[in-house]
């Protein structure tokens, strides 16, 4: 029992240094909203280090469709096309 008990612990720590480490990596980053479109189509507006992407997902690769100017990004009115 003190074995399993051991186990259990180890693994918990494992756990929480492994979340700890994608917390890390993933600061300065964050989804602001998502507008599912379809099942499998969304459109995600993602704020990095200050820059608001709106970004497009669906079946094949991720796209940067526009950047929203961050002051307005919460009312998504002003969208500067991007090359």
């Amino acid at each position: 029992m003190l074995i399993g008990i051991t186990v259990a612990c180890a693994a918990a720590l494992v756990l929480l240094r492994r979340q700890a480490r994608v917390r890390a990596e993933t600061a300065g980053m964050r989804v602001v909203g998502r507008l599912a479109l379809e099942p499998r189509r969304s459109i995600y507006l993602v704020d990095v280090g200050g820059r608001c992407f709106v970004v497009g997902v669906g079946d094949g690769p991720m796209t940067m469709l526009a950047e929203v100017d961050a002051p307005t990004a919460t009312a998504a009115t002003t969208l500067k096309a991007v090359p």
